[in-house]
């Protein structure tokens, strides 16, 4: 038997076979190749024969051409597997709206369904938040507020917890993070009783870090209102498995994005929870659903972050259901931790560009500085929250999605602007110079839009003025920690640690260091680069 090729299948790709799985199963024929154009999102016959051609390829269907027609048939590999590629919401046309769907749900609400998930909420043994000897918290071993979300370049938190110590730093000193993400940097100082800044760009990141930053919430309520929405979720979806429910939130994002990240049914679940959290009145428990939402939603997507974005629609993930539950059960054990003692650091958090941030925050004010900067490993990172600040209503369009990336470090080539020069202030570094004129000729014959050597320049020009910026809000002979990492591009490599200690010796700072941290594997190249910490000392 021939094997099946489940690797590479791209979105279009997915798109077409599951639309002639689906088509063949329930009908007994093949889609017409308009059908697949349009579940591909293309009008192109050419693009159309090329996707056909690599399903051919793959093994999924026997794909040739008769008089200037496309003639398709499953093969046997596939229709032994068709089962898992059948999904009746690709050709269901029937549609329901949100107020009529809700109106059957208040219809078949059942105690039954609260006893299934009661048992998530049940409260366990305490463990203990504080070890005395050690006088830090437990949880760089519980992963307690954390697990919420995480973002996958994101430092461990026994890192805050170690160089907090080393510094000494105590209560009434203040720690700084210019590039919080989901907040690690924070979350950490308020568990050791220290207050702290985050300054980030990404509006859905600023979201995340206030919400897993504020305990103060009722949690008998919380309890209530997730076992209400859960045991609601299990209804609808049981309509929303054969019915398209109509919703504005759908419509909004870009369609083969939509269809990169979400399944059909997952769409409808994600549109109908959407709605449904919208009708809630307490303010802080929404923000806890959605941040769960978000973490859930991405569990049970069709992307896995490698740190980019990859496509993997036939991989098993959760449930949508069961990975919603599993968090809001770990929130909700959460909460009763943290809310048993009462001591607790205050998180700021600023959503602001770090290359500007002194404008924000008090100078010389800063007692540790840590973070994790973006690398210049052409990430484009708004690729991997763009689908939940759609949900959440941070952007409507890529315009505003744009305005965003506007104000981030140009560690892409996707982030480079034409009116971009940041380059300048780093024109006298040689280091910097020599890594992008490699690049450089590496990549001479190629005649493509992206300008990595101007990434290289305009990335080191960012970084630059945002170590000028750190040294402004520092105090005198407090550190600033950055942890980053070599990169290598062509073979190129960028010694991203090095060149960091080269401008903080230009800019004044009192003392340079570079220290390792750790090898991670290049998902590029598949080679293991340092990890290493960047110590500045103002």
């Amino acid at each position: 038997m021939k094997k099946l090729d489940k690797s590479n299948i791209t979105v279009r790709q997915y798109e077409a076979l599951v639309l002639i799985c689906t088509k063949h199963h329930l009908e007994n024929k093949y889609p017409e190749p308009q059908e697949i154009k349009t579940a591909m999102e293309t009008g192109s016959d050419r693009e159309l024969q090329n996707c056909l051609k690599a399903l051919d390829r793959k093994g999924f269907i026997n794909f040739k051409i008769r008089n200037g027609n496309p003639i398709i048939k499953l093969s046997k590999e596939a229709l032994d597997e068709s089962k898992s590629l059948i999904d009746k919401l690709f050709v269901e046309k029937k549609k329901i709206n949100y107020k009529d769907l809700q109106k059957k749900v208040i219809n078949k609400r059942k105690d039954s369904y609260v006893n299934k998930f009661e048992n998530l909420f049940a409260d366990e043994k305490q463990i203990e938040l504080w070890d005395l000897e050690e006088e830090k918290p437990n949880i760089n071993k519980k992963g307690i507020i954390h697990g919420w979300y995480y973002y996958l370049q994101e430092f461990p938190n026994e890192l805050i917890l170690n160089k907090a110590k080393f510094y000494n730093i105590k209560e009434g000193d203040i720690i700084l993070d210019p590039f919080a993400g989901s907040g690690t940097t924070l979350v950490t100082s308020k568990m050791l009783g220290i207050n702290s800044i985050g300054v980030e760009t990404n509006p859905l990141m600023c979201f995340v870090s206030r919400v897993k930053t504020d305990w103060d919430i009722d949690i008998e309520k919380f309890k209530r209102i997730a076992l209400s929405i859960l045991c609601d979720l299990i209804i609808a979806t049981k309509y929303l498995s054969n019915l398209k429910l109509e919703s504005s939130l759908l419509e909004k994002i870009p369609p083969m994005e939509l269809k990169q990240w979400l399944k059909p049914k997952l769409q409808n679940q994600i549109a109908y929870i959407k709605q449904r959290l919208s009708e809630i009145k307490e303010k802080k428990i929404k923000n806890l659903l959605f941040v769960a939402l978000c973490k859930s939603m991405f569990e049970s997507s069709n992307v896995a972050l490698c740190p980019g974005t990859s496509f993997y629609p036939l991989r098993a993930k959760p449930d949508f259901i069961d990975a919603f539950s599993s968090r809001l059960s770990n929130i909700y054990k959460d909460l009763h931790l943290v809310q048993s003692k009462n001591h607790y650091g205050k998180a700021t958090i600023i959503q602001y560009d770090s290359r500007k941030m002194s404008e924000k925050i008090t100078n010389n004010s800063i007692s540790l500085l840590v973070t994790s900067p973006p690398y210049p490993n052409d990430l484009e990172y708004t690729r991997q929250t763009r689908l939940e600040m759609y949900l959440l209503d941070f952007v409507k369009d890529m315009e505003e999605v744009r305005e965003i990336k506007k104000t981030m470090i140009r560690g892409s080539t996707k982030l480079i602007f034409k009116e971009d020069n940041n380059a300048k202030y780093v024109e006298k570094f040689k280091s910097v110079q020599k890594v992008a004129n490699k690049i450089g000729e590496e990549l001479k014959d190629k005649n493509w839009g992206w300008d990595y050597p101007r990434m290289i320049r305009e990335y080191f020009g960012d970084m630059y003025l945002c170590l000028k910026e750190c040294k402004k809000v520092l105090k005198k002979g407090a550190p600033a920690l950055f942890v980053v990492g070599d990169q290598t591009y062509k073979n190129v490599v960028i010694p991203v640690g090095k060149i960091l200690a080269e401008m903080g010796q230009d800019l004044g700072y009192e003392k340079t260091d570079v220290e390792f941290f750790r090898m991670r594997r290049s998902t590029m190249h598949k080679i293991p680069l340092p990890e290493e910490i960047t110590v500045l000392i103002k």
